[in-house]
């Protein structure tokens, strides 16, 4: 797909994020730096009088700094999870085959040496054979396009009987060109009717097997055995023999798409991709693969030769990559949530020293100590999860909407991560609270 394969530096992008960089730095720092260079000698004089209290403004502005760095690290980590689970989903999901244990090629016969129908057919039928009789090759078949190989063929069809005015109206399909066993290779199940055989060659009246989504758009609620489409004006009526099972094509279809195919003897093309299903290690057969094509061909090279796990593996890449800079970005606003706390805290226990100092002396017990210093790390933590939780679930919906079928909003994700930042700032929080509990009565009055 054009955008996640073209991945690339550009120094503009770059260039600008350096200078807001730079901008924000000098911004962020230069404001506390003039704000220190004109002290107000009447006011610190003052709060120094009241044993180094400081005025409510500036505390409400350091808590509510810490509450936004809770909500947006909550943002984050929410946004990298939906993207992560999309990820692994797309990866490991329902593909509706089987693409473990998959061995695939690519050929390309060239066009002026193979312009004969028959010479396609006879070069492929002796690629197969021979394919099907090397060691730990289970089946071995042949298809036009291979899911998530990155190429598509698409056709508008004709349903018979049913009248379309306008021909830039007509429904569209996946167009595929197959062998005989490429259901039982790929291990797409058969819903209704039969496979391909040896019956149907090119001397046969044309037929075709079509997808579950097909047959319901085409036929809703009708049996498609025995119904007749075409794919050109002027091509020839194929009859369904078949209903087969969904496949997904690409990730960024979403979905599977309505889909026929043709036995590859009525329709041989020059380009074809070979899928082969194995006993053991798929790259083990690549040796004995280029060596049948060699037998068929010599000067006939094959191209591609990758297992169906990497095919899927390659076409996600640009995802694997949006979801390893979201973890990245939701970790570091994980740790700078829980130093944000930490330091927060840090201060207000030492601030706080000689208020806990008399607690303690008036007989204050631990827990209440304890409770007294967390309670303000429990009250920023809760608005900053209750903000954040909002910013997330409008961000998942914005990331739903752009990438339909891929990130879902899913409450486990929402709830989980919340319990983890959660736990992470109350434990940054109890590294001060530790600390006003070995509070010496004695020497907070004296320090006092």
């Amino acid at each position: 797909m054009v955008g996640w394969r073209e991945i690339d530096l550009n120094l503009r992008v770059l260039g600008f994020t350096a200078a807001v960089t730079v901008v924000t730095t000098l911004v962020f720092g230069l404001a506390p730096a003039l704000r220190a260079s004109r002290p107000d000698l009447t006011a610190a004089l003052r709060e120094g009088g009241r044993g180094g209290s400081e005025s409510r403004s500036r505390q409400r502005g350091r808590t509510l700094l810490v509450v936004g760095e809770v909500a947006l690290a909550l943002m984050l980590l929410v946004a990298s999870g939906l993207s992560i689970r999309g990820m692994l989903r797309l990866a490991n999901g329902e593909q509706g085959y089987d693409p473990d244990g998959l061995m695939t090629f690519e050929i390309a016969l060239p066009e002026r040496k193979y312009e004969e129908l028959e010479k396609r057919r006879q070069f492929y039928r002796t690629v197969i054979e021979g394919v099907r009789e090397t060691p730990g090759v289970v089946s071995a078949d042949l298809a036009i396009v291979l899911p998530s190989s990155g190429n598509n063929y698409t056709r508008s069809v004709d349903v018979e009987g049913q009248t379309i005015p306008n021909v830039s109206e007509r429904p569209l399909a996946h167009f595929r060109v197959i062998t005989p066993g490429y259901f039982e290779t790929m291990r797409i199940p058969l819903l209704a009717g039969r496979a391909f055989g040896s019956e149907d060659r090119e001397d046969t009246a044309p037929v075709a097997i079509v997808s579950r989504k097909f047959a319901e758009r085409s036929w809703p609620g009708a049996d498609p055995t025995g119904k007749r489409f075409r794919d050109s004006d002027e091509g020839p009526w194929l009859t369904v023999v078949g209903v087969s099972g969904d496949v997904l094509q690409d990730w960024f279809l979403r979905e599977p798409q309505p889909t026929y195919y043709v036995p590859f003897e009525q329709r041989p093309r020059v380009g074809m991709s070979l899928a082969i299903r194995t006993l053991g290690e798929p790259e083990a057969v690549t040796a004995a693969v280029r060596s049948q094509v060699r037998r068929a061909d010599p000067d006939q090279p094959i191209f591609h030769a990758r297992t169906q796990r990497q095919l899927i593996s390659e076409r996600i890449l640009g995802l694997k990559y949006a979801a390893l800079v979201m973890g990245v970005l939701g970790f570091i606003a994980l740790v700078l949530s829980a130093v944000g706390i930490y330091g927060l805290m840090m201060y207000s226990v030492s601030r706080r020293t000689h208020e806990i100092g008399v607690r303690v002396a008036l007989g204050a017990e631990r827990a209440d100590v304890l409770r007294l210093a967390l309670g303000q790390a429990l009250s920023i933590t809760g608005a900053g999860v209750g903000i954040g939780l909002l910013l997330a679930y409008a961000a998942g919906r914005l990331m739903a909407s752009n990438l339909f079928g891929v990130v879902r909003l899913e409450v486990t994700t929402f709830v989980s991560l919340a319990l983890v930042l959660s736990a992470v700032s109350l434990l940054a929080a109890y590294i001060p609270a530790r600390r006003a509990l070995a509070v010496d009565p004695a020497v907070a009055l004296r320090a006092e």
